[in-house]
């Protein structure tokens, strides 16, 4: 008898549905609405295990731009032929990623999932894509730690605008979102909004990098000098993908400068 009633109505639902244009279309819209659910589910899975490939790919793609976009900045600022003595000639660029970073310490630094074995060494400079990140500190096979700007103990040369106005960068650990800007003399006309840039005094860091955007200009100190605070380019919060730089030929610029001061 169930049988027999499961078959009967199974048919009037079926004459149901297609004899009435409003049930039809309740059906297949309901219908539509849970496939349509199943693959969105599926789709979303799919790309979760695919997440780390893409992020590979991602930072495959950001890692040669990156060189490009140092290439560009050396020409541009540089008078050296572009031909003779390339980018590439000059520097060496490792891709890394953060496994540990602190935002809210005296002197902050971050950790890198590479090491000597890949090429790291110490002092080379660390950069996110937007700009400055660091410097490296300390180096072991795998691992190596740097210094964020978030750090007393890193002072970066830098300039202002693009009249280059000499200065430093610094950070007095007073917030994430502040860097302070040193020794710019008061005659000096520097604007909020005005970017700072790391300097050609400074053989770690390539030139022009962007470091922060002035945010305070105070010219009514006691000192000589103008009390600048900017905030930093990159978002130490949420940093992850960084390429460390090594300046090739840093150590014969070190050694002819010392041998200079003699």
């Amino acid at each position: 008898m169930f049988f027999i009633f499961f078959f009967l109505a199974l048919i009037s639902f079926i004459s149901i549905f297609n004899n009435n244009p409003y049930y039809s279309s309740t059906y297949f819209n309901s219908s539509n609405y849970i496939i349509g659910k199943i693959f969105l589910t599926r789709s979303s899975i799919s790309s979760y295990f695919n997440l780390n490939k893409i992020n590979n790919e991602v930072m495959n793609e950001n890692f040669f731009l990156k060189k490009q976009l140092l290439e560009i900045n050396r020409i541009q600022y540089n008078y050296k032929d572009s031909v003779n003595n390339s980018y590439y000639d000059i520097y060496k660029v490792i891709n890394a990623k953060i496994i540990n970073n602190s935002v809210h310490k005296k002197n902050n630094y971050f950790t890198l999932d590479k090491g000597e074995l890949d090429g790291v060494k110490v002092d080379q400079a660390v950069l996110g894509f937007s700009g400055v990140i660091g410097k490296i500190h300390s180096v072991s096979s795998n691992f190596s730690i740097g210094h964020s700007l978030l750090s007393s103990k890193l002072i970066i040369p830098s300039s202002i605008g693009e009249s280059n106005v000499i200065s430093s960068v610094t950070w007095f650990g007073d917030s994430p979102d502040i860097l302070n800007i040193l020794y710019v003399p008061k005659h000096l006309n520097i604007n909020k909004g005005d970017t700072v840039y790391t300097s050609s005094f400074e053989s770690v860091f390539p030139e022009r990098i962007p470091i922060s955007i002035i945010k305070k200009v105070d010219k009514n100190s006691n000192s000589n000098f103008q009390e600048i605070e900017s905030y930093p380019i990159e978002n130490f919060y949420s940093i992850y993908n960084v390429y460390l730089v090594e300046n090739k030929m840093k150590n014969e610029q070190k050694l002819l400068e010392e041998n200079a001061a003699k």
